[in-house]
């Protein structure tokens, strides 16, 4: 969603360069899963290699509160509850989601509106009951 959005706004492109490099930002300092800068990459290589860096970058340019603004009207209730605390960590998983949740982030950027106004029903698990042996057959 983040390089969706950065893309809609045309603060980014799949080709363009950025740099996986060391950051600080006040004390917090993103790191890669594997600890390893890879210096410039495109924004496509950062998303398909999952780049934790590029992105804490990329949700700085575009600027965490609209991004915020657009977990919240996707239903994102943790977002929504925190959504003052939350910081560039969030685009790492700073921030609360449910797997009920999450699919959304799935969706291309006009059907998560569409979503976030018209919310499909929560499903409620059915209690199955147990067949006798004469109720079941074999076929």
């Amino acid at each position: 969603m983040l390089y969706g959005l950065c893309i809609d706004e045309g603060l980014e492109t799949p080709k363009m360069v950025v740099t996986d490099v060391g950051v600080n930002y006040s004390g917090y300092a993103p790191e890669n899963y594997d600890k390893k800068f890879n210096g410039y990459v495109t924004v496509e290589y950062a998303l398909e290699h999952s780049l934790n860096i590029p992105a804490v970058k990329s949700l700085g340019l575009l600027g965490k509160d609209k991004l915020i603004l657009k977990l919240a009207n996707c239903d994102f209730k943790q977002v929504k509850k925190d959504q003052n605390k939350l910081g560039l960590s969030m685009i790492l998983g700073g921030c609360g989601a449910t797997l009920e949740e999450l699919p959304v982030c799935f969706l291309p950027l006009p059907m998560m509106e569409f979503i976030s106004l018209h919310p499909i029903p929560k499903m409620t698990p059915t209690k199955f009951r147990k067949r006798s042996s004469a109720q079941r057959q074999t076929i």
